[in-house]
């Protein structure tokens, strides 16, 4: 896929040493709450896109994981490098790391039972090509998982908002999404939308992929 690369995707190597200082402010939780939203059982294939430096690596239970494999997917380098030392420490979960752009996963259709995007589809340059594709390898009756920051449902972004995310755009991330709209028409039924940190403003929402269809 050639698609033009926005300037935040060139920082987050440069963000990397910084970036769980970044987002410490988001507790271990929240952070919990998502990764056991994804309901993973024994065996199962997980995909986290967008795994920045790994900072959910250590609440996978190893439990759940046995026998699983995780495999983790980012555009920078750098934060590679500290999800790979986080893996590292957790020696009883099996997996990898592949340097990837989540726009154009490099995964056959279905490869994965769970897919967790946290913190990725409103910094990405297409929010709708992301959960595309997260749905596209993940099978039939497995769950996509997304925690991120959405505007309120139903309703157009404030003019304040909107004025900010000119600036909060260029360098990290869209606050204006509306998180239906991104999904709409996608194979997926919405399973639950709860919020989960700073009011409604960060989410988690669960979806089940419904049928295949690229």
């Amino acid at each position: 896929m050639n698609r033009p690369r926005p300037l935040r995707d060139s920082l987050w190597d440069v963000y990397a040493p910084f970036y769980d200082l970044f987002t410490s402010a988001i507790p271990d939780r929240v952070r919990q709450a998502y990764v056991d939203a994804l309901r993973l059982s024994p065996g199962d294939r997980l995909l986290i896109a967008g795994i920045g430096t790994g900072q959910d690596v250590p609440l996978l239970s190893e439990t759940a994981m046995a026998g699983s494999v995780v495999v983790g997917v980012d555009l920078s380098p750098a934060m590679l490098a500290r999800a790979a030392r986080r893996l590292r420490s957790s020696p009883r979960l099996r997996g990898g790391l592949a340097l990837m752009d989540a726009h154009d996963l490099g995964f056959r259709d279905v490869s994965f039972d769970r897919v967790l995007l946290p913190l990725i589809v409103a910094v990405a340059a297409e929010p709708r090509v992301i959960l595309r594709e997260g749905a596209r390898v993940c099978r039939t009756g497995g769950l996509v998982v997304i925690f991120d920051k959405f505007r309120p449902a139903g309703s157009p972004p404030s003019l304040p908002r909107r004025i900010l995310n000119v600036f909060s755009r260029t360098v990290a991330t869209d606050i204006t999404l509306d998180p239906s709209e991104v999904a709409a028409g996608l194979p997926l039924r919405l399973q639950s939308d709860e919020p989960a940190f700073l009011g409604r403003q960060f989410r988690i929402i669960v979806y089940e992929k419904i049928f295949n269809r690229s």
